[in-house]
């Protein structure tokens, strides 16, 4: 008889090991036969032979990469607050054993289903995903890199993704808007999933509450967001965005990165300067000179312009943590600048960043970025208008 004597989480993050390990009570069994299949459909992702060693009964196998073409995080571009998204993988897995000519030594053992998403774990410290599902008795965190207390522009939206399923019991979000005023306003926003989705996205946006509570941006401070379940008890971790303007007019832009959890982060960035660079293959002529209609023929001819456009942004003052947070953009596999016409992706064209620290340079520290598209883009910015900007403080007590 076969035993599955160790197994994931039921959500793992693809990008690091996800663990399955076999055990027979049988010495004929030679190897596992492992077919891994998607819930619901049935439909297979992969099958595999796991040979037991001589001096053992079980083996293991690490199924991630299996996994990993299956899982992605999607970009949310729409007014809502809350989205529904695709992008995990229901998984199961079924086990037999099987002697050296073949034949079923072991009869089939089905596992329970797991889900898997796009994300890292970090191996060196106690972090595993099961933190991130959204589950009664536990507070569950965001998928998201940058402090749980946080600046954002007040013209610009943020992204917060989570995972929930239909044992979450998550009921509602919470946001809790603060004034310059000192005047607090509560609104509750509901949570449904019919569809019974994994991954989902609650989209902050600071001019649709503005909008909302008739007040102009610069009015709030501060937005705090948490999420609750039908028993009102608190499932998702607070997460608290002090709105800033920069100190002096700027255009700015929002870059949003692929985060090793599997969600997107965003951030805002000022003083946007932009360059061109261009390689051209060119060809010579005869290196007769000739002219025709009084129009000189070229000695040397361009037959092909390769062009990259370069833009450089800087950021606001940062603390340390959000310094050390936001400096993983360089290591993103996919980042994101806003346009006129949606989401565009780049390529930051930083290879290396010195993440700073206040303590060793006296000041709080901004991060130089560069990222290249190889076309222009009409790259969405915002104009702060106020002369001084908001007073704020940088370390948030962290």
């Amino acid at each position: 008889m076969i035993t599955i004597s160790k197994h994931p989480y039921k959500y793992s993050a693809n990008e690091s090991p996800i663990i399955f390990e076999f055990t027979s009570d049988l010495p004929t069994t030679l190897y596992f036969e492992v077919l891994i299949k998607k819930a619901v459909s049935n439909e297979i992702i992969q099958k595999l032979k796991v040979f037991i060693p001589p001096t053992s009964n079980k083996n293991f196998i690490d199924i991630s990469r299996f996994l990993n073409n299956y899982t992605f995080t999607p970009i949310v571009n729409n007014n809502q607050t809350i989205t529904n998204l695709d992008g995990t993988i229901g998984y199961y897995l079924q086990v037999k054993g099987l002697n050296a000519v073949g034949l079923e030594t072991d009869p089939t053992v089905t596992s329970s289903v797991f889900y898997s998403f796009k994300g890292i774990t970090n191996k060196y410290i106690s972090d595993n995903a099961s933190k991130y599902l959204v589950q009664s008795g536990q507070l569950a965190s965001f998928l998201s890199d940058i402090p749980t207390a946080s600046k954002i522009h007040h013209n610009i939206d943020t992204y917060l993704y989570f995972l929930a399923d239909s044992s979450s019991q998550l009921a509602n979000f919470v946001i809790t808007t603060t004034l310059t005023t000192g005047e607090v306003i509560t609104k509750n926003v509901p949570f449904t999933n019919l569809t019974n989705k994994q991954l989902h996205c609650f989209r902050l946006s600071i001019s649709k509450i503005a909008e909302e509570n008739d007040v102009f941006t610069n009015m709030i401070r501060s937005v705090k967001i948490a999420g609750f379940n039908q028993l009102s008890e608190q499932v998702i971790d607070d997460y608290t965005f002090y709105v800033i303007a920069y100190k002096c007019s700027d255009d700015i832009i929002n870059i949003h990165w692929l985060n090793e959890l599997g969600g997107i982060d965003s951030h805002p960035f000022g003083n946007v300067k932009k360059s061109i660079s261009v390689v051209k293959n060119t060809m010579q002529s005869n290196q007769i000179l000739s002219v025709i209609n009084g129009v000189y023929t070229e000695l040397t001819k361009a037959i092909g312009v390769d062009k990259t456009v370069t833009y450089t942004a800087i950021s606001a003052p940062l603390g340390d943590m959000e310094y050390d947070i936001i400096s993983k953009i360089i290591a993103s596999k996919k980042v994101f600048v806003e346009t006129l016409n949606g989401f565009v992706p780049v390529m930051i064209s930083n290879s290396s960043m010195e993440v700073l620290q206040k303590r060793a340079t006296k000041r709080f520290n901004r991060i130089n970025i560069s990222f290249t598209v190889t076309n222009d883009i009409n790259i969405s910015t915002y104009t702060d208008i106020s002369a001084s900007g908001f007073d704020y403080v940088l370390d948030f007590g962290l």
